[in-house]
């Protein structure tokens, strides 16, 4: 499932490991789920992420990585407020312009500019 935001979440139900034919599935449905790896790919992928975890490089960059995925995600979504407000000022300003008000009091009272306001009439 992509997610909008340069990730994507893949969601497994780990409880339906019992319902596949196919072991090599169940095996890992199992492993994420917390029993113990029983196939030769999850004891692979086991002493792997056990490498990674007593690794403090990796930890460290994984966890450098989260805060500055938080922090463009926060970043995104400031962005997004100030267009909103931006797009909110604009509508404003068209309605205030549709009922004769003056270009340059219209720009005084949405804050924007004189060549903004200008432009939307």
């Amino acid at each position: 499932m992509q997610m909008g935001d340069l990730t994507e979440n893949i969601f497994l139900n780990v409880k339906a490991a019992d319902k596949t034919d196919d072991e090599e599935l169940a095996a890992f449905l199992r492993y994420v789920n917390g029993q113990k790896p029983d196939s030769s790919f999850t004891k692979k992928l086991d002493e792997e992420a056990t490498r990674i975890k007593n690794n403090d490089d990796w930890r460290l960059k994984a966890m450098t990585l989260d805060m500055e995925i938080k922090d463009m995600k926060k970043r995104e979504r400031e962005k997004g407020k100030q267009e909103g407000k931006h797009e909110s000022k604009i509508e404003i300003a068209k309605k205030m312009l549709d009922d004769g008000m003056d270009i340059s009091k219209v720009a005084k009272l949405t804050n924007l500019s004189v060549k903004e306001v200008t432009a939307l009439a």
